[in-house]
């Protein structure tokens, strides 16, 4: 993915808003937003960082959450790695950017 807030021409209010809906996927039907399920894999940007969410499925926890910073990245394509293992019960998630 690629985030431009100056091209090609400058947003009036640019990235000012504290969150960014990046993907989301859910096991339950229907989902609601943040119940036990319903953010198998889930990730936003937020004003510096990205927010990477999942879930505990042995324990009562709906949200398990890491913060991935990050200084610039207007115009920076970025590979954002997320997934899930049923039989480990683990998330695995990376960032790279590039050029």
């Amino acid at each position: 993915m690629r985030f431009l807030t100056t091209y090609p021409e400058r947003l009036e209010n640019g990235k000012n808003a504290p969150w960014y809906f990046v993907a989301r996927l859910t096991k339950n039907i229907p989902y609601e937003d943040v119940g036990m399920g319903d953010r198998m894999l889930a990730i936003w940007q937020g004003q510096g960082y990205y927010h990477y969410t999942t879930c505990n499925q042995d324990g009562n926890q709906a949200n398990v959450v890491q913060n991935i910073n990050y200084d610039d990245i207007e115009g920076v394509w970025t590979y954002v790695y997320y997934s899930y293992s049923i039989e480990l019960k683990r998330a695995v998630g990376f960032i790279q950017y590039g050029p």
